[in-house]
């Protein structure tokens, strides 16, 4: 995504200019993120989260509000610079 020529430069949703090693870095933050939330839901399916299990307490303290959180990472994409 991150080209090193400025012929493309790289914009946020708002339309904003990110330099590229921010928005390199953004786009690998989104990324481990993303497997992370993963990782919480595949945890979800075991019976210690579920209700009455031994860690269910923690579960909706901790990982559920994770979950739920929405993404915050701006939305990036390439625009033509000529």
């Amino acid at each position: 995504m991150v080209k090193d020529n400025w012929s493309l430069i790289v914009v946020d949703d708002k339309g904003y200019i990110v330099d590229p090693p921010v928005a390199a870095l953004l786009l690998s933050l989104s990324e481990e993120r993303g497997k992370l939330k993963a990782a919480l839901q595949w945890c979800s399916g075991c019976p210690s989260f579920a209700a009455g299990g031994d860690a269910r307490k923690g579960w909706l303290k901790v990982c559920k509000p994770l979950l739920d959180k929405p993404d915050s990472f701006p939305k990036l994409k390439e625009k033509n610079h000529a």
